[in-house]
């Protein structure tokens, strides 16, 4: 048995093939599940992780790396010709 749980609002979701009826893999029926309850009592609060995984930082972040990329009227290291960067930059 497949279980869909309906964790949206509304219950517009029953109405696709994917709540009821035989499972595409054939390997049993699936089933639609309109309020599911949690089946822990885990409330699934976390510490804050790295905000470079996940969406926007609270605050902004430091450069994580520099490159030859110039923006404008910034210098390049000597052995980076900004010349022809700049160059391809502009195709």
């Amino acid at each position: 048995m497949h279980t869909f749980w309906n964790l949206s609002e509304g219950d517009a979701s029953k109405e696709g093939r994917w709540a009821t009826g035989k499972a595409p893999d054939g390997m049993g029926d699936l089933v639609y599940l309109d309020d599911p309850k949690p089946i822990s009592d885990d409330v699934g609060l976390l510490e804050q992780t790295d905000p470079r995984y996940h969406g926007t930082p609270k605050k902004p972040l430091p450069p994580m790396s520099t490159g030859p990329n110039p923006y404008e009227d910034q210098d390049t290291p000597k052995e980076i010709d900004g010349k022809k960067i700049k160059a391809s930059l502009k195709k």
